[in-house]
């Protein structure tokens, strides 16, 4: 479906119909408000330039960058740079008691109370802000990034939290809408990860190094191997643990 009106509002702003891809794309990005393409799309059907720049900044919060446009080179002149652009007369001035204005039918007047065109003007609001505890967020998030079907998305939390299908559905748009961070996938830290897989290869080396002098008949002196063994035991198991935990949870 968000392929579809997708398709659609590109169509239709190829069309220069501005209000059918308006509504295209906000019936778009109500369903599925993380697409950065669609709000960037929607941004270049508003003249209000506050409703203009919020779409902009939605666009760019979820990830999406346009293209860069081609520059145009500097020896280029534009028709309004030519010498002779200035040169002809200005067009006359008509009265505008010559120029009759169009007559408006009915069908053809604003009527506010349609609910498509007076409703393509008002933006989404975002959704409230999800009030779960850590077990349930958590349970939420897992089925965002797991189950791509929105259908089954809203079963799932209608049978969790026993409400209604629009409550579910204002719950997945707040948890992706509030919890951005959790929806992006985990990166381990390589720097830090080199650092610790360093620190548990030497632990290792020097509780070996620790246990072969510790048992060779030829030591006299055992205080120093047994010490090495335990220091290299120790870093081993910290830096293992270490490496155990970033795996686990990389953030």
């Amino acid at each position: 479906m968000a392929t579809d009106l997708f398709q659609a509002a590109q169509q239709a702003l190829n069309q220069q119909n501005y209000q059918l891809a308006q509504q295209h794309l906000i019936t778009l990005v109500r369903a599925n408000p993380s697409h950065g393409e669609a709000w960037w799309q929607l941004a270049q059907t508003f003249d209000d330039p506050q409703k203009r720049q919020d779409c902009l900044d939605r666009a760019a919060r979820y990830g999406y960058q346009p293209a860069a446009q081609a520059i145009e080179p500097e020896s280029v002149l534009l028709p309004w740079e030519q010498p002779d652009a200035w040169a002809s007369p200005p067009a006359p001035n008509v009265p505008a008691a010559a120029v009759a204005p169009p007559t408006l039918t009915s069908a053809q007047l604003p009527n506010p109370s349609a609910s498509g065109v007076a409703h393509a003007f008002q933006l989404p609001a975002a959704p409230p802000y999800p009030k779960l505890n850590p077990a349930d967020l958590n349970q939420i998030v897992k089925l965002l990034t797991k189950q791509p079907d929105r259908s089954q998305q809203i079963q799932a939390v209608m049978s969790m939290f026993h409400c209604s299908a629009d409550h579910a559905d204002m719950l997945l748009q707040g948890v992706a809408y509030h919890h951005q961070q959790l929806l992006r996938p985990a990166k381990i830290d390589l720097g830090r990860f080199a650092l610790e897989l360093i620190s548990l290869i030497i632990g290792l080396g020097l509780a070996l190094i620790g246990g072969f002098l510790l048992f060779n008949p030829d030591t006299v002196r055992r205080r120093w191997p047994l010490r090495l063994f335990f220091i290299g035991l120790f870093i081993a198991v910290t830096a293992g643990s270490r490496l155990f935990m970033l795996t686990r949870n990389p953030n």
